[in-house]
């Protein structure tokens, strides 16, 4: 994770563009019953994503919950598929965030598609800043 503001002992000043760009690994879980009673098979998938964002850093001078659209785009790949619940051509692409409550939860609505935009489904990602 890389940002213009990540080293700087001073906060962005208010109108200032913080730039952030990142490489994250992210491991899926799908849980499935199998022919034996009482039995359930555990399926992993692990995405390699790629991204992008930009945003400018106004205070929103809002009280209670508020939302901020960051723009931004990011693209995920499988680098390690288990089971056959996802195809391995799978890839998702998400076009900006939705940043809710100051830093604490981001939205990102985003498309999986295979073999360059076939069968596209769309998802919401909910990314949670603990």
């Amino acid at each position: 994770y890389f940002s213009n503001h990540l080293f700087h002992p001073r906060r962005p000043s208010v109108g200032e563009t913080v730039n952030h760009i990142w490489m994250t690994w992210e491991p899926m879980f799908f849980f499935a019953q199998t022919g034996q009673p009482g039995k359930s098979q555990i399926m992993r998938t692990d995405l390699l994503e790629f991204g992008f964002s930009f945003s400018d850093d106004q205070p929103t001078g809002k009280s209670g919950p508020h939302i901020n659209y960051i723009p931004g785009c990011s693209l995920a790949s499988p680098i390690f598929s288990q089971g056959g619940y996802i195809n391995e051509n799978i890839s998702r692409i998400a076009v900006g965030r939705f940043k809710i409550w100051g830093n604490a939860a981001l939205l990102e609505p985003c498309f999986y598609y295979h073999d360059f935009f076939v069968d596209m489904t769309p998802g919401v990602r909910l990314c949670v800043n603990l």
